[in-house]
């Protein structure tokens, strides 16, 4: 009897730890569920991030009229995206350099060497952070729209190379995204509509004032368009209404926050001299394809990297082509898409081509393939670390490939599905 009794204890006893094991291994892999790679969804120039009122007005800004919240809807498909919030008026430089704190969290630190050339205080705002795990063994896709993606693309090209330059001057503090510390920290990046290559609407905005006023001249009435309109924009946060909660530029490190006390007369005086207005370190100067060369040329794609560029259009054939004319993709961008295809201008670096009149009302289609002005982007078929893929062209214009469309009048594409199918592709990838 007591031997039969032993036998029983023994097979409890096996039970209970073979259903722990059990416990265990679900956990685990419940875990892994919980833990999948994220997506970090990155605006481009005017944008704004999710808490801004612009969002509640007219959508969105990934999402648009016809998602909404597309984060948000892309979670309710199981799917782990979030959605940053940079400066809409800042330089790639400065723009990546918050990237980097909003994911990971913290204070931005815009680096030593370029803070010191530019004119500008080297520290920003603090970011809570998206993903604070975010390090080597924890990594993160990346999906940048418009100007979103050369400033997505030099952040994982400064996680991994790192830069000589910031290390030399803050030997002692440099951000880990100087010191190439996060070799393995992206999967991969998708850049949508990305001015990768420059738009020739920087281009044929800038000629029109370089020409008859000639280059110097013309980079300064850019500067203080800009800079200015970002300058009067903070300043109402002393004012009755604070128009930064609709829309805010974050420039703090230019020291446009109001300081307590001051007029805007006395600010713009204190802006004036620290020669804000006349930067070229802002976005409306890397949009442009001389900038966007000199990028491609100096930061060197991450080796660890799958990407993905995907190019998008709203025009076809005038008269035959080469030119074009809007389609009826064409909603909102529809005279820009005209300007485009109709007006030649060969600031391109590389010389101009007729398929550069091809567009989507902001950006030349050709320009928002994988880099190839003054870059040495290496393009393959099949998903290659550390290469790109180009994607089939999506036809619809710039705006609504983040969902600024009308899903009765001009829908050609359904972003919903579409991120959700890329969203699986890049997980099938490992």
């Amino acid at each position: 009897m007591n031997k039969g009794r032993k036998v029983l204890a023994l097979i409890l006893a096996l039970a209970m730890l073979f259903s722990v094991t059990c416990v265990g291994v679900a956990a685990s892999a419940a875990t892994q569920v919980k833990e999948e790679t994220p997506t970090i969804l990155v605006h481009g120039f005017n944008g704004y991030g999710p808490d801004a009122k612009a969002g509640k007005l007219i959508g969105n800004y990934w999402g648009g009229f016809a998602a909404g919240n597309l984060a948000a809807t892309l979670r309710n498909k199981n799917c782990r995206v979030y959605e940053a919030n940079i400066s809409p008026l800042a330089s790639n430089w400065d723009r990546a350099c918050e990237l980097y704190a909003c994911i990971k969290g913290g204070r931005v630190d815009y680096g030593a060497a370029h803070s010191a050339k530019y004119g500008h205080a080297r520290f920003g705002r603090t970011y809570p952070g998206i993903y604070p795990e975010w390090d080597n063994d924890h990594p993160v896709n990346i999906w940048g729209h418009s100007l979103g993606a050369p400033t997505a693309r030099l952040m994982v090209s400064l996680l991994y190379w790192g830069d000589s330059a910031e290390q030399a001057a803050a030997p002692n503090d440099c951000s880990p995204l100087f010191k190439g510390a996060y070799k393995t920290g992206v999967n991969a990046l998708q850049t949508v509509s990305g001015v990768n290559n420059g738009t020739s609407l920087a281009d044929i905005g800038y000629d029109l004032l370089a020409k008859p006023l000639g280059n110097e001249k013309a980079d300064q009435l850019f500067s203080e368009i800009f800079m200015k309109f970002g300058f009067y924009m903070t300043q109402t946060q002393a004012q009755a209404i604070d128009l930064t909660k609709l829309w805010d530029p974050e420039l703090e490190e230019w020291g446009y926050t109001p300081v307590p006390g001051e007029s805007v007369a006395q600010a713009r005086k204190r802006m004036e001299s620290n020669k804000s207005f006349q930067t070229k370190d802002n976005a409306f100067f890397d949009m442009t394809s001389e900038n966007c060369a000199k990028l491609n040329a100096t930061f060197k794609d991450n080796p660890n990297v799958y990407y993905f560029a995907r190019p998008t259009q709203c025009t076809h054939d005038l008269n035959g082509g080469p030119k074009q004319v809007q389609d009826k993709t064409a909603l909102l961008l529809g005279p820009l898409s005209d300007i485009l295809g109709t007006v030649k201008c060969d600031r391109t670096g590389g010389g101009w081509k007729d398929s550069y009149y091809k567009n989507d009302g902001m950006v030349n289609t050709e320009l928002t393939k994988a880099p190839f002005n003054n870059a040495t982007s290496k393009v393959v078929e099949t998903p290659t670390r550390g290469a790109w893929v180009n994607l089939p062209v999506w036809h619809c214009e710039h705006a609504a490939a983040v969902g600024f469309y009308f899903p009765m009048i001009n829908e050609t594409v359904d972003i919903v599905d579409a991120y959700a199918q890329m969203y699986n592709y890049i997980k099938s990838l490992d």
